[in-house]
């Protein structure tokens, strides 16, 4: 079983967010994506979004306007050694 990390928690649009982008063409943009909800988020979660290789993005609808959504990022759990 894989192990994820909250790195960011936000309310946000699309034109906000791009939380629907799904791949990334370089670990380069991964981490610029996690920077920026990183940059959103509404509080500091204590996880690091830096060096991330894997992200877990999860959407759920939100009312505060039009088109909003609740977004969580979490970043894949490095193996403890």
């Amino acid at each position: 079983m894989e192990e994820y990390r909250i790195a960011a928690v936000l309310k946000a649009d699309v034109s906000m967010f791009d939380f629907q982008q799904a791949s990334f063409h370089s670990p380069k943009e991964l981490e610029a994506y996690a920077a920026q909800a990183k940059a959103l988020s509404l509080f500091e979660t204590g996880v690091a979004g830096a060096g991330c290789e894997t992200t877990l993005t999860l959407v759920t609808c939100s009312y505060e306007w039009k088109e909003a959504r609740n977004i969580l990022v979490a970043v894949k759990a490095e193996p403890e050694r």
